[in-house]
């Protein structure tokens, strides 16, 4: 048993187990060679007409009708007992990984921390792990500037592209020697 928890377990209704924001619970998938989202394999199991979910899952959905998937078998159990047995709490810290690392060089080395990054990166990386990374990438867009774009090629009529090219080539090559 995990230090904290209680001797008795939460009975989740049978729909928790499909709810990937809150279950955590991962199965070994044989069709993937790797373990999968017991929640995500629900998902592809419930939308198995759906034309991108044919497109993507094509494994899966043959597993599925064979009934060689792990996850619809577990799903039969959990019909069965009317209530999620896969189903494990997703675990909400409030952390990030960039919370956690300044956490820990902290906790590790006496004194200030520097550290090598430029202040503004270190800011925007800090105010990304308080804020949300989607806002703060998107007030870092709002406020960059983009230069404005190169003219185009300029063909000149009779001039194929080639001869153009060659013919910009060779402006751009008097103009560094001038």
């Amino acid at each position: 048993m995990v230090k904290g928890e209680s001797m008795e377990q939460k009975i989740e209704p049978i729909t928790a187990s499909a709810d990937g924001k809150r279950n955590a619970y991962y199965l070994k998938c044989d069709v993937h060679g790797q373990n999968r989202p017991y929640a995500a394999c629900l998902s592809i199991a419930a939308r198995t007409g759906d034309p991108v979910v044919k497109a993507i899952y094509e494994g899966c959905l043959g597993a599925i009708r064979n009934r060689s998937c792990p996850a619809v078998q577990m799903r039969e159990s959990e019909l069965l007992e009317g209530k999620a047995i896969f189903f494990l709490e997703r675990q909400r810290s409030g952390t990030t990984p960039v919370t956690e690392f300044i956490a820990a060089v902290k906790h590790a080395v006496p004194g200030p921390v520097v550290v090598s990054k430029p202040k503004d990166e270190l800011d925007i990386a800090l105010k990304a792990a308080s804020d949300g990374y989607a806002d703060t990438i998107t007030k870092a867009i709002a406020t960059h500037e983009v230069a404005p774009p190169k003219p185009a090629i300029q063909v000149k009529p009779g001039e194929s592209p080639l001869e153009a090219a060659r013919r910009i080539i060779a402006m751009r090559n008097a103009q560094s020697k001038g």
